[in-house]
């Protein structure tokens, strides 16, 4: 197994899975193992603690969900340092952008 040592992990493949899928859906299947237990026991699994394991788990599903989709997440969802990343990135992005319509744009009046 990979240990991660650094940040360098961000914004490639692995981000969605750390950030998004692993959160969202090991309560999920934690919840679906509680679930699939009390089945294989025989035993009826209560109400009240169908709907405390299930409930909260399918906010955590589409958060992860919404995540993978690359939509922003609010701020006590997404880590403040991943953020700041993506802030940086797309001002680096804009500025690019601007510098390349710059140069075009001397180029077509020369």
């Amino acid at each position: 197994m990979r240990a991660i040592d650094n940040v360098d992990w961000y914004r490639h493949y692995t981000q969605y899975i750390y950030c998004y899928i692993f959160p969202g859906l090991f309560p999920f299947l934690g919840a679906a193992a509680i679930v699939t237990g009390f089945e294989r026991l025989g035993t009826p699994l209560p109400e009240w603690l169908a709907a405390l394991i299930i409930v909260p788990t399918f906010p955590l599903a589409i958060m992860g969900f919404i995540g993978i989709l690359a939509i922003d997440l609010p701020g006590p969802i997404t880590p403040r340092w991943i953020r700041e990343r993506n802030r940086e990135r797309r001002r680096q992005h804009r500025q690019r952008r601007a510098e390349r319509r710059a140069a075009r744009q001397a180029k077509n009046t020369t």
